[in-house]
């Protein structure tokens, strides 16, 4: 079944109980057919980070080691060929650019790969200046596993590095293509995280320099069941969308 092209589409604002560590939206784009809604192609921007939690003594910072973004559908489904992501890749933090005259002998262009994480990239005019410009990338990798069935998908985040926490943002990318099948037509998203993937990873005026690492660890989960798990459960991000 497809809707007429006159329908309207009702988007909430995206309630981040925790934005600075992660903060979700989604925006949906109708696809119409002979003037008829036939899909909703939904996009979605994600940013990991770490935050800082005031508490009654001192302050904590968190960040998530993994989470799971679940969609609930009514009147809608996502077959599985209209998912995206399941895969590793990169998250985008920031980006370096420096850009140096240098004097080299006439040639053609390269490219290529340095240490550190360099890319450098060299364009020989046809006098003897050229312009070498060296693009500094910092990024974390993640790895997403898609699960569920077509009237509730998820995607789980994880992260891969070694690093203690995921970090870095997905920037209005396409999620998946929701088949429309009546109205109205409802997509609930949330995005869900469990006590065990969150990390404390500073801490200032929380307890004592010289305490040992298993005592550090009995308080770092103390605080996060008494003082974090009210900021993340049942969600820590949600979204509705909704075309009548």
């Amino acid at each position: 079944m497809s809707l007429q092209k006159n329908q309207s589409l009702n988007i909430s604002e995206p309630e981040n109980r925790c934005p600075d560590c992660v903060f979700m939206k989604l925006i949906g784009e109708p696809i119409y057919s002979q003037g008829l809604l036939e899909k909703i192609d939904l996009k979605l921007t994600i940013n990991f980070n770490e935050q800082w939690e005031e508490l009654p003594a001192g302050r904590i910072k968190f960040g998530i080691r993994a989470g799971e973004l679940r969609l609930t559908l009514e009147n809608g489904r996502i077959p599985d060929e209209n998912r995206e992501w399941n895969d590793t890749f990169d998250l985008s933090i920031s980006k370096e650019r420096q850009t140096r005259e240098a004097e080299k002998k006439k040639g053609s262009g390269k490219a290529s790969a340095a240490s550190g994480g360099e890319l450098k990239a060299e364009t020989t005019a046809s006098s003897k200046n050229t312009a070498e410009t060296t693009y500094k990338f910092q990024f974390s990798v993640a790895q997403v596993t898609m699960k569920g069935l077509g009237k509730t998908p998820g995607w789980v985040f994880e992260e891969k590095t070694g690093e203690q926490v995921l970090k870095g943002t997905i920037s209005n990318q396409k999620l998946a293509a929701v088949a429309v099948n009546g109205k109205p037509c409802t997509i609930k998203a949330t995005f869900e995280v469990s006590e065990h993937d969150i990390y404390v990873s500073g801490a200032e005026g929380v307890w004592p320099s010289d305490i040992s690492r298993n005592k550090r660890a009995v308080i770092e989960r103390l605080i996060v069941r008494n003082f974090l798990k009210s900021k993340i459960k049942p969600y820590i991000s949600r979204q509705e969308l909704q075309y009548e």
